[in-house]
């Protein structure tokens, strides 16, 4: 009991470093902003998603089994993620997010990401699922630190995932 409270705790403390880093001081490490998206994930809270996101952000979704569609505005898509999350909370499932960045430019006050996510779904009673994809980002400075200003993502295969070379951005606990 004292090793889950512990575990919460600490998922607690890193959850309002990250977030805190926005408010105060640039983080000028863009892996934060993963990290700090991850963690929304991980948790299934979006309340902190549009500050992850440059005001008139575009988030692409142009995955295979379904239409693209584009969201605008960091609050809608907080919306987006926000209704996404309370759809798994309510089947009782989990997820946790991983991201691979293979290629990364940095241009003045903006950085072009290109990598790979891992998106795993478990729940208790459940088997593990894990599905991948593609994402093409680019990351605007502002003064809270990097945030998305367009995000793009895609499906793939496991196989492209693995053999994809780049940096792993460490997943929270």
């Amino acid at each position: 009991m004292k090793l889950v409270w512990l575990r919460h705790a600490l998922r607690l403390c890193l959850f309002l470093w990250v977030v805190q880093g926005y408010s105060q001081t640039p983080d000028h490490d863009p892996n934060r902003v993963y990290e700090a998206f991850a963690l929304a994930y991980l948790d299934m809270n979006a309340s902190n998603i549009d500050q992850l996101y440059v005001e008139d952000a575009v988030l692409l979704n142009l995955y295979d089994s379904s239409n693209p569609s584009s969201i605008s505005g960091n609050k809608e898509i907080a919306n987006y993620f926000s209704e996404m999350f309370a759809r798994f909370g309510k089947t009782g499932q989990k997820l946790e997010l991983t991201f691979k960045i293979i290629d990364r430019k940095k241009i003045e006050d903006t950085i072009l990401d290109n990598g790979f996510y891992a998106l795993t779904i478990h729940g208790d009673d459940q088997e593990k699922r894990v599905s991948y994809g593609k994402l093409s980002t680019i990351l605007k400075l502002e003064q809270e630190g990097w945030k998305f200003m367009i995000d793009a993502n895609s499906n793939t295969d496991e196989s492209e995932y693995q053999n994809a070379e780049g940096n792993e951005i460490p997943r929270p606990h």
